[in-house]
């Protein structure tokens, strides 16, 4: 579905609720100073931000929806309802335990950004806005790391002591957070118009921060999801194709190995046996509690979100929303330009190892990536400047 919708005022909340939610995570860096290096992770996210920042959301997400007067029960609309009304249903079954605001604005996100949003063409202008905070948020923590710090504060690994995480440099509460963030910049610079040389180096600028940010998911996604858009935008035979898959899954085997020796984590992402128990243990809670889910409140609590979105949605709330949110995120998938496939298997990607994308209260970052979906789901063909309001030619 190309969208060829257009509305200033759209944009102009469109833009304020990707300027807040991307100023969101740097809070931490303003509060406490540019180049500070630790946060307390907790009171910045639970106590203070989180709930803020959710009530803020849902303001936007209504408006959103009454600006919009040609609002239509499409079929990926209906999809959404019968998705929160399952929700509605597993938590109904388990007692409403811990939702607090979330039966609200979980069903106004989904319907706002994927009901509304998802329909309109963003200003050019936006998304190149985009494109630029997200380059310069990357790239200033590697000129950082490797000029004004010693070899030993390069290990991005997050360390905790008496409750304080160690963090990128202010500019990330976690090393994933950072990776998130820079495998998104790798995405869009295929998406703009830049020229070779300068899309080759800013690659490698940006994947020594993956790197140094010893993210195994970014890794793995800032290799494979340009591969995949390499193969869909240049139609080349299925052998060459099957040629850069094996050559990308034998670049990652390397780097995954090498981190192994000489990072400070010390694990693999392929031999992950905590991670394994974790995923079994959710098993467990959804087949104990097949249609409706039911995890114990204090689950999550002790051993951590389950990683995987297939894992968590089915533990938390049972087949039957399980089941419409996989028709949910294959019908968002089947709708999208290429751009936004693109940036959408990103996410699916990040969402099979990390907790950040997962049905329920809108994650912050699923929704940046959402957005910044949105803001790119244009014409395979249709380029976009590097630089806002500069005209490509």
């Amino acid at each position: 579905m190309i969208v060829t919708k257009f509305n200033k005022k759209v944009d102009i909340l469109f833009f304020i609720i990707v300027i807040v939610n991307l100023a969101y995570l740097l809070f931490p860096t303003l509060d406490k100073g540019f180049v500070t290096i630790s946060i307390n992770e907790n009171e910045l996210f639970v106590e203070f931000y989180q709930l803020k920042l959710a009530i803020f959301n849902a303001i936007c997400f209504l408006l959103v929806i009454l600006i919009d007067k040609d609002l239509k029960l499409s079929p990926l609309l209906k999809i959404i309802f019968l998705l929160n009304y399952f929700y509605f249903i597993s938590l109904l079954a388990n007692g409403f335990k811990n939702v607090e605001y979330a039966v609200i604005t979980t069903p106004l996100s989904y319907i706002a950004i994927f009901g509304v949003l998802f329909r309109y063409n963003i200003n050019k202008n936006i998304s190149s806005f985009l494109f630029i905070i997200l380059l310069l948020w990357c790239i200033i923590p590697v000129y950082l790391l490797l000029v004004l710090s010693n070899v030993e504060s390069m290990k991005m690994f997050n360390v905790h002591i008496g409750g304080i995480i160690s963090t990128f440099r202010g500019f990330a509460l976690h090393r994933n957070i950072y990776g998130f963030y820079a495998g998104i910049a790798i995405i869009l610079l295929f998406f703009v118009d830049l020229k070779n040389k300068w899309r080759v180096f800013l690659f490698f600028i940006l994947f020594a921060g993956i790197l140094l940010s010893e993210s195994r998911t970014a890794l793995i996604a800032s290799i494979f999801v340009p591969f995949y858009f390499y193969i869909k935008s240049k139609k080349i035979s299925l052998g060459l194709s099957l040629s850069l898959i094996f050559s990308g899954i034998l670049v990652l085997i390397l780097l995954d190995w090498y981190l192994y020796l000489f990072s400070v984590r010390g694990d693999s992402l392929f031999f992950s046996s905590t991670r394994y128990e974790l995923i079994m243990q959710y098993l467990n809670v959804f087949k104990n509690n097949l249609f409706f889910g039911g995890l114990d409140e204090n689950f999550e609590n002790v051993l951590g979100p389950s990683h995987n979105f297939i894992i968590d949605v089915l533990a938390n709330y049972g087949i039957f929303t399980g089941l419409f949110f996989f028709i949910f995120v294959y019908h968002v998938w089947k709708q999208g330009s290429l751009f936004f496939k693109i940036l959408w298997l990103y996410l699916l990607l990040f969402g099979l190892t990390q907790p950040y994308f997962r049905f329920g209260p809108i994650a912050n970052l699923t929704l940046i990536l959402s957005l910044t979906a949105i803001a790119f789901n244009k014409k395979e063909g249709e380029r976009i400047s590097p630089i806002p309001f500069l005209k490509v030619k």
